[in-house]
């Protein structure tokens, strides 16, 4: 087993699918299923880019998480920048009737202070105050 670095962060990353309920409301629930495996294919795709251990996964319903450590802090913005590049691409390939964006939420810690599901709690707190800011919907 590999030794940790006492500069390891833990971080995550909670996502949701931007005015989710409107893709469901105005195109149906086949639709917002598109809108689901796309989402989780950019994910995919942006977590296999990252060379560090990375867990990524459906959270529920619209949403995503996805922990990984790193002693980078700019490992965070990165994972931001390829999940939204792929998004891009997928959007300009999807041949549906709306584009799939997102907000994402962080949260981190060196120490034991806090539980994972604090931290959950806190990259969702991020999520919804970023939602807020940009007037999407939740």
């Amino acid at each position: 087993m590999k030794e940790h670095s006492k500069d390891l962060q833990l971080s995550v990353l909670m996502m949701d699918i931007d005015d989710f309920k409107k893709i469901n409301d105005t195109y149906g629930h086949v639709m917002g299923d598109t809108a689901i495996l796309f989402t989780a294919d950019a994910l995919r795709i942006a977590c296999k880019r990252m060379t560090h251990p990375i867990l990524c996964a459906r959270f529920g319903g619209d949403e995503f998480v996805v922990l990984f450590e790193t002693s980078d802090p700019a490992a965070i913005d990165s994972l931001k920048e390829n999940i939204e590049r792929e998004l891009e691409i997928r959007n300009a390939q999807a041949d549906v009737p709306f584009k799939v964006h997102m907000c994402i939420g962080t949260s981190g810690f060196t120490g034991k202070e806090k539980t994972p599901d604090v931290l959950i709690s806190l990259a969702d707190e991020d999520l919804y105050g970023i939602k807020k800011r940009n007037h999407v919907g939740r």
